[in-house]
């Protein structure tokens, strides 16, 4: 999933200049004040039906400044990000589809679904914990300075 958002650019313009100074103090920084904190934003406001959604919340490290954070594993990830339309359902290798309602089995050929409202709960944790690291990076950068 993309993220077109300002600070977003911002930060990576930033973040581009930094690790040309100070490459580990800008990867620490990713991890811990970026990444982290994105994935239990994302944990934190992850819709909650089984679990899986919430448990496939997870980053992965790519190489020094490159993570990929996201829902991995889960294919309806964007059906629940995005919504869905009204959309009919039909069975795929019965005659009749069959679920539970008040109690009571039902069986049908068809059912139309009202479809779903989006939950951009990602994107979401994407924009707060940018929102909040970008006027920290200065003071990490002066603080990584003042050490050496």
């Amino acid at each position: 999933m993309e993220v077109e958002y300002s600070a977003m650019l911002q930060l990576s313009k930033r973040l581009e200049l930094a690790a040309k100074i100070a490459p580990d103090t800008v990867d620490r920084f990713l991890e811990e004040q970026i990444v982290k904190p994105m994935v239990q934003e994302m944990v934190d406001d992850a819709p909650v039906d089984s679990g899986a959604l919430r448990d496939s919340l997870r980053y992965i490290k790519n190489g020094r400044n490159k993570y990929t954070v996201g829902s991995f594993g889960i294919s309806y990830v964007k059906f629940v990000t995005e919504g869905t339309a009204p959309h009919e359902i039909r069975p795929k290798d019965k005659s009749a589809l069959s679920f539970m309602s008040g109690g009571t089995r039902v069986f049908a050929a068809k059912v139309n679904h009202p479809g779903t409202k989006a939950n951009p709960f990602m994107t979401d944790a994407k924009k707060t914990v940018l929102d909040k690291a970008l006027p920290r990076l200065a003071g990490v950068m002066m603080e990584d300075f003042k050490e050496k």
